[in-house]
């Protein structure tokens, strides 16, 4: 008795899981039932992200347009500053590099602060990528401190005028004629002739004669 209530437990089991496999085939209604609910999943999800996601980036896309705006603003005066410069054409270089440098490290800051920002709005974590970034950046700081230090103190330079192409100066011990300047080096030529390549961070007290 208890082997015949096995064997009919059995059979009911395969029939059981033969009627669902059957019915999988054969109903199409429960497919398209799934793809309705995939469907309606689907636009509850759009509308949440219009209602609650998408005025918060407009918001950060705008904010970062006017940004963007107002250092495009400045740039366009800098160069209008050095189109004036028609004496002095080094000088009006010197003005278009640093409007350059300018309009890149601005648009650079402002995107990387955007992006920032909609990844905080769409909660995606961007913590490994800071640190990620952040391991990296030490590595290049530490291989390339003295460049920075050129590129910052030749800004400094431009910016302040400390001297120009053609000025007699005295820069780090050296007196000469300044024959080129850019923001990593100044290029001296002394009295007799010897040409000085002086890197910008190595400039602490000038001279101009």
């Amino acid at each position: 008795v208890k082997s015949e209530i096995l064997q009919n437990a059995g059979d009911e089991s395969i029939m059981f899981l033969f009627t669902l496999a059957l019915k999988d085939i054969t109903d199409p209604a429960e497919d398209y039932a799934t793809f309705a609910d995939v469907l309606h999943h689907w636009h509850h999800k759009s509308l949440f992200f219009v209602n609650n996601y998408l005025p918060q980036i407009i918001v950060v896309l705008v904010v970062a347009f006017v940004l963007s705006r107002v250092v495009s603003f400045f740039v366009r005066r800098m160069r209008k500053l050095a189109d004036s410069q028609i004496e002095n054409q080094q000088r009006a270089s010197e003005i278009r590099t640093l409007a350059a440098i300018l309009r890149a490290t601005a648009y650079g800051v402002i995107g990387f602060i955007a992006l920032l920002h909609i990844l905080s709005v769409l909660d995606i974590s961007y913590t490994p990528y800071l640190a990620s970034a952040g391991v990296v950046g030490v590595g290049i700081g530490l291989g390339a401190q003295s460049l920075f230090k050129d590129i910052i103190n030749g800004i400094f330079i431009l910016v302040e005028n400390q001297y120009n192409v053609g000025d007699n100066v005295k820069l780090a011990g050296l007196t000469g004629t300044v024959e080129d300047l850019s923001l990593r080096v100044t290029t001296l030529r002394d009295g007799d002739g010897t040409l000085y390549f002086i890197p910008n961070s190595q400039v602490a007290t000038v001279s101009n004669l």
